[in-house]
C-alpha cells in the first residue's frame, strides 16, 4: 500500500489527500482558537448575489469564472470547505483511478492521463455536495460573516506595508468576537502603513479593503 500511495503517478493524489488532512488540522484548531486563518478567502469570492452586472469590454473573463463559481455552488459554504471537498475528491477519484488501472492492466497510468480524469470526475460531486452543505450547514452569523460588517472596524496591519497601490495583510476582530485575517490598502495615496499601524477599514474594492489612519485614540481594534 505504501509503495502505491508514494508512486511518481499518484503523488498528485496522495500529495492532495496529505493536503487536505494539513489544512483541516489548522482549520480546526483555528476555530478553537476563535482565529478565522482561512476566513479571507471568502473576501476573494466575487459577490454573486448582487444582481449586478459588469458591462465593461474586459469583463467577460470575470463573468465567465464568475458563472463558474456559482454553477459549482462555490459560495454558498465556506470556501476552505469547498476546497476541502475538491482537494478529497480529486485525490480519492484518483488513487481509485490508479487501483482500477493496476489491477485491470497491472500498471498505473500516467499523471497527464490519470490527473484530466479524476478532475472530470470530481466537478459534479463537488457542485452536489456544496449545494447539500449549503442547506445544512446553519445560515446564522455563526457560520458566515458578510465582509461589509468589517467596514466601521480597526485593524492591524501584519505583514507588509499598505499603500495605495499595494496591499497588506491586517487583522481585526469582526462581530462575533472572532479574529479575521483581510488584506487592505491605503484610501489615501500619499499615505502608507506600516507592520504595527492601527488602521480603520472605510470601503471595499474587490477583495481588498480601504483603510485610513485612526484619529480617534479611543477606538477600539
Amino acid at each position: 500500500m505504501q509503495a502505491f500511495l508514494t508512486a511518481t503517478e499518484n503523488i498528485p493524489f496522495t500529495g492532495a489527500i496529505v493536503l487536505m488532512l494539513a489544512i483541516g488540522i489548522i482549520e480546526i484548531l483555528s476555530l478553537v482558537s476563535g482565529l478565522g486563518v482561512f476566513d479571507f478567502l471568502d473576501g476573494l469570492l466575487p459577490d454573486l448575489d448582487t444582481g449586478e452586472i459588469d458591462t465593461d469590454l474586459d469583463a467577460d473573463a470575470n463573468g465567465l469564472a464568475d458563472a463558474l463559481i456559482g454553477w459549482l455552488n462555490i459560495g454558498k459554504v465556506p470556501f476552505i470547505i469547498s476546497f476541502l471537498l475538491f482537494v478529497f475528491l480529486f485525490g480519492a477519484f484518483g488513487l481509485k483511478i490508479q487501483a482500477l488501472a493496476y489491477s485491470q492492466a497491472g500498471t498505473l497510468l500516467p499523471i497527464w492521463l490519470a490527473s484530466p480524469v479524476a478532475f472530470a470526475l470530481t466537478i459534479f460531486p463537488l457542485k452536489w455536495l456544496n449545494a447539500v452543505m449549503g442547506k445544512i450547514m446553519p445560515k446564522d452569523e455563526t457560520m458566515a460573516i458578510s465582509p461589509e460588517s468589517f467596514v466601521g472596524r480597526v485593524a492591524t496591519i501584519v505583514i507588509g506595508e499598505a499603500s495605495s497601490s499595494r496591499p497588506a495583510e491586517a487583522k481585526l476582530t469582526g462581530p462575533l468576537g472572532r479574529t479575521h485575517y483581510i488584506m487592505v490598502t491605503s484610501d489615501n495615496p500619499e499615505e502608507r502603513f506600516q507592520q504595527g499601524s492601527r488602521v480603520l477599514i472605510v470601503g471595499r474594492q474587490g477583495s481588498n479593503f480601504s483603510v485610513i489612519s485612526v484619529k480617534n485614540p479611543h477606538l477600539q481594534g
